[in-house]
């Protein structure tokens, strides 16, 4: 009895990682499990740091500081005499200009400006390339997946055919012919099942490359 609970487990938790999604939500797990995107994302921050830093070279700055400091007497000085809590307090804000550097930060600032335009560049191709090639992949999943029911489905037709054409033979109605030919349809219809089986292995597997989880093929929606 406990081995059967165990089995029911086991199974039970092994069904709950299995889920689907649609297009627009795996496009978002591929985006996030591309290491070229994810590069390229995080060099546009930190090409867009750079520019920032750039531009403020052509900009007046306002620095701002500020100085307190207190006394306190403590209990042995309370006595007759004794000087009161001091408290200082100083304020300083000055003004920096840039000085004239030869135009090199107006430089500076229009290389940053084409690294960033590059970089925005790059990474909006590295999404195109993700798009493509995961749309592919998740649209040859669906039509592997129509093709293996359409395969069960011809090699019922095909058993039926089979079943009816023996039926013939041995009540002296069918020919040796019609029976080798139904004989061998059937046959070529088992072997396309195990190859549409395979061939929607193969793109399950594709999909997971981009998505990376388990996914059950009846919850894929159709776009």
């Amino acid at each position: 009895m406990n081995y059967i609970i165990k089995i029911l487990v086991i199974f039970i938790v092994s069904i709950s990682f299995l889920f689907g999604f649609n297009l627009k939500d795996g496009f978002e797990l591929a985006l996030k499990n591309d290491m070229e995107f994810e590069t390229n994302r995080n060099n546009l921050k930190t090409i867009k740091l750079d520019q920032e830093i750039a531009e403020s070279l052509l900009n007046s700055s306002i620095d701002f500081s500020a100085t307190v400091e207190a006394n306190k007497l403590t209990q042995d000085d309370l006595s007759f005499g004794s000087e009161p809590l001091s408290k200082t307090d100083e304020y300083k804000v000055e003004l920096n200009k840039p000085l004239f550097d030869g135009f090199e930060s107006k430089f500076e600032q229009k290389l940053q400006e084409e690294r960033f335009k590059s970089a925005v560049y790059y990474l909006k191709q590295s999404k195109d390339n993700v798009a493509l090639n995961y749309i592919t992949a998740y649209v040859n999943t669906l039509r592997e997946k129509d093709l293996l029911n359409l395969s069960k489905e011809n090699l019922e037709i095909t058993k039926k055919i089979l079943n009816k054409v023996q039926k013939k033979v041995e009540s002296g109605y069918g020919t040796k012919l019609e029976f080798e030919e139904a004989r061998s349809n059937f046959a070529e219809s088992k072997v396309n099942l195990n190859i549409q089986k395979i061939n929607l292995k193969e793109s399950i597997e594709n999909l997971k490359l981009y998505v990376q989880t388990e996914f059950d093929t009846s919850e894929l929606e159709k776009p």
